[in-house]
């Protein structure tokens, strides 16, 4: 999850999640990285804005087969606190548990002209539905990462298909959801100094067909019926009005953008400090990301 312009080479290999997720990060030093075996990586990423707190405790082990492949899984903890100044008193409900279980594999190539990098990540409903952490659908997500470094500037693409809105570290989202979407972003980082850059990217969220969001803020037993989703309100969510809303593509629809700085002290620890704009939902997101490669820590050298 390194976020750095130009991550060092001997780098493990489930940065590449966050990258892609992210949309952010250069493929410089990963597909090129030579060697294989386990990894071990703990992260916890916090985001806070009007509808409320949302912190995210990710465990993940993978396994690096060689320069171009490798697998992960993990299984993240949430602590979910609503916002009592913008919900109803009746829907607040405070929520720690285990979310989804993920599963990936990757597929990178680091090439002059362009590096490119792929991920599919799916996720099986460990997570319960009625504390808003799943669905109750697997879940699956496809990911193509560009970039291409020009000095200390790295701009970069993403465009991939998935059958579920997606958190990243920039956002995790106040709710899940079910149903065809597409997903694009694209920005620059730029590296000051070896452990320090900053980086923007502007993402858009484009669904198609019925939506299903589950939300993770709003507890009260209701439900829309399909086709008639809850009002957005004032340029707010579904996720705001109702539990679970059932609706068309524009329930799900979102556009926005995200701004960051990355500090990377040593190998081993990394931190991400940033703000999101949901254009969408009118939601302005602050966020807080830290992550320790544990595998550096019990190997005797890291990759």
């Amino acid at each position: 999850m390194r976020l750095c312009a130009h991550p060092p080479r001997r780098v493990r290999w489930c940065a590449v999640l966050a990258l892609l997720l992210a949309g952010g990060g250069s493929l410089s030093g990963q597909s090129g990285s030579e060697g294989s075996g386990f990894y071990l990586y703990e992260r916890v990423d916090a985001t806070g804005n009007q509808a409320g707190f949302v912190t995210r405790l990710d465990s993940s082990v993978g396994y690096k087969l060689n320069r171009y492949f490798a697998v992960e899984a993990g299984l993240p903890v949430f602590l979910i606190r609503p916002s009592e100044s913008a919900l109803p008193a009746a829907s607040l409900a405070r929520v720690n548990g285990i979310g989804n279980a993920h599963a990936a594999a990757f597929f990178a190539v680091e090439n002059p002209a362009v590096n490119y990098l792929s991920s599919l990540t799916l996720t099986a409903p460990t997570g319960d539905k009625d504390e808003g952490l799943s669905t109750g659908h697997i879940t699956y997500d496809w990911n193509n990462h560009f970039d291409r470094a020009f000095g200390r500037l790295t701009p970069f693409g993403n465009v991939g298909i998935a059958n579920t809105v997606s958190d990243t570290p920039f956002f995790i989202r106040p709710f899940t959801s079910t149903g065809f979407v597409r997903n694009f972003s694209g920005g620059a980082q730029f590296r000051f100094f070896k452990a320090v850059g900053i980086g923007a990217l502007a993402y858009a969220i484009q669904p198609t067909g019925e939506q299903t969001i589950v939300s993770r803020v709003h507890k009260m037993d209701t439900a829309s019926p399909p086709g008639q989703p809850a009002s957005h309100g004032h340029g707010h969510g579904v996720f705001e009005q109702a539990a679970t809303t059932v609706g068309p593509a524009e329930i799900a629809r979102d556009r926005g953008g995200s701004t960051w700085l990355s500090i990377s002290p040593s190998r081993l620890v990394e931190f991400q400090l940033g703000y999101t704009r949901s254009t969408t939902y009118s939601l302005n997101t602050l966020f807080l990301g830290a992550g320790i490669n544990l595998g550096s820590l019990i190997r005797r050298e890291g990759w």
